[in-house]
């Protein structure tokens, strides 16, 4: 892995935990809240990500075709 070493490791099996379980697809949800919930949990991964995964790598790990940087 290239991901950028990280001091916390609490904070990289956050991020890891929050990957596995998105709703990757809440974009097309009916349900008002199921889409809000989806949008928080999205937005805070792309946080993390940011932080400590710069190049992706564990993103893509988790990721469905069409969702990976």
């Amino acid at each position: 892995m290239t991901y950028k070493p990280v001091a916390d490791i609490a904070k990289m099996k956050q991020y890891q935990m929050l990957l596995s379980n998105m709703d990757w697809t809440y974009e097309y949800s009916d349900d008002h809240r199921a889409y809000t919930i989806g949008a928080k949990q999205y937005t805070e991964a792309v946080r993390l990500g940011e932080e400590i995964d710069p190049s992706w790598v564990v993103w893509n790990e988790y990721a469905p075709e069409g969702s990976k940087r």
